[in-house]
């Protein structure tokens, strides 16, 4: 193809530190896409208060360059402001009336948002890869023809949303959310209809959409991670691993869940162990400012391999969200066992007690680790399954050419 437009609301600002899951999948269709274009258009759309001006756009290609290795024409274009978002009727009523009301999806769905994307749509691209979807609204609000769309849904958001809605805290206001649920499904269902293929994590959520909702073009593109050389850990590591970004709800509350309800069981049957939590904004984690004993937080840390090596298990808590856990991947190709929730492993091919330690509920979880804790070979030999598995159905080399065979049509063989 001579020309892709890319789009995404998801600008890597600060790129040195946007190394968590969804710059990791990202950066797998930039890599693809560059291999299968002879130019790459970039449509950002970027938070409010970050420069937009055209050094900042110059920057950010040089940026590209430098740490992704990708060369593009980057366009940021900021994100609509709501004018007063306060009211029951603003707040409540028009997001369940409307998809492009909703909070997320508002903010792209702006004249000044569309026109922007029109004006990419001016040099005549090829084809047209959409990053998630609230950067689709502009593709669903113009009356411009347009070429072969592609679209990744790493989540699926209205499954994401209710999940959220279902754990505490709970107020009389959070169940008026579920008005809103409607609108976005029928968000999500034209934006599917609209794309040629539109992208997801795993089989479970292919089958999903195409199955229980029969739409169209769904495939499965897995997310992906390089398969280190070498691993190991350190001898009489008594050491758990978190690593995530703090930012994200799902996050904190799966931080919050492992520091309060299981550590605490943990540290009583071993004494001796420690808890490393590491990724940015950890003091957004409530449990933060008590500084539990025993456990260490790092911050962000741009090279994870001594932090694996440290660690003789990586947890992965979560509790709600949707797509697949890059970390346990991550976790997984540095030989190292881990121990998940049944959410935070959903759609990932990796058997429990094979490859991977599933438990649900803070008592579960921490037996988990404690068994593993007291069982070194056992860790051993699920760590090496695990990383076996991974290199074999995720390995990122592999993704890559998936992307192209899905995208350019590349022949077979």
């Amino acid at each position: 193809m001579k020309r892709i437009l890319f789009v995404s609301r998801q600008f890597p600002q600060d790129i040195v530190r946007s190394v968590h899951g969804v710059y990791i999948r990202m950066r797998v269709f930039l890599d693809a896409l560059q291999e299968i274009t002879e130019s790459l258009d970039m449509l950002f759309y970027v938070e409010e208060g970050v420069d937009a001006s055209p050094a900042a756009m110059q920057q950010a290609e040089a940026d590209m360059q430098t740490f992704w290795g990708i060369q593009a024409r980057v366009t940021l274009c900021p994100v609509a402001i709501s004018d007063d978002p306060r009211g029951f009727v603003n707040y409540y009523l028009r997001p369940a009336a409307s998809f492009f009301a909703q909070s997320l999806y508002a903010g792209t769905a702006g004249p000044t948002q569309v026109a922007a994307f029109e004006a990419a749509l001016d040099a005549r691209p090829e084809a047209i890869f959409v990053h998630r979807l609230d950067s689709m609204c502009p593709a669903l609000l113009t009356r411009r023809p347009l070429p072969p769309m592609y679209l990744d849904l790493d989540d699926i958001d209205h499954v994401k949303v209710v999940r959220q809605l279902r754990r505490p805290p709970f107020w009389l206001g959070k169940f008026l959310y579920y008005l809103q649920v409607p609108a976005l499904v029928s968000g999500e269902r034209r934006a599917i209809k609209l794309a040629r293929k539109s992208f997801v994590c795993s089989d479970v959520d292919r089958d999903y959409l195409a199955t229980r909702w029969r739409l169209p073009g769904v495939v499965t593109l897995p997310n992906a991670v390089s398969i280190p050389a070498e691993y190991g850990t350190e001898p009489d590591s008594r050491s758990l691993l978190l690593v995530a970004t703090y930012a994200y709800g799902p996050n904190i509350i799966a931080a919050d869940f492992l520091l309060k309800d299981v550590w605490p069981l943990v540290r009583e049957a071993c004494p001796d162990a420690r808890l490393i939590v590491a990724g940015n904004k950890p003091e957004r984690i409530p449990s933060f400012a008590e500084r539990p004993e025993g456990v260490e937080f790092t911050g962000f840390v741009p090279d994870l391999k001594l932090l694996y090596r440290r660690a003789a298990i990586v947890c992965c808590p979560i509790l709600s969200g949707g797509g697949t856990r890059i970390k346990i991947l991550e976790a997984s190709a540095h030989g190292k066992a881990v121990v998940s929730t049944v959410v935070g492993a959903e759609g990932l091919e990796l058997r429990d007690g094979v490859e991977i330690i599933l438990r649900d509920g803070a008592r579960a979880f921490a037996d988990g680790c404690i068994e593993l804790l007291r069982d070194p070979p056992q860790r051993e030999a699920l760590g090496c399954a695990a990383r076996e598995a991974v290199a074999c159905r995720y390995d990122r080399r592999q993704i890559v050419g998936l992307v192209k065979d899905e995208i350019g049509g590349r022949p077979a063989g």
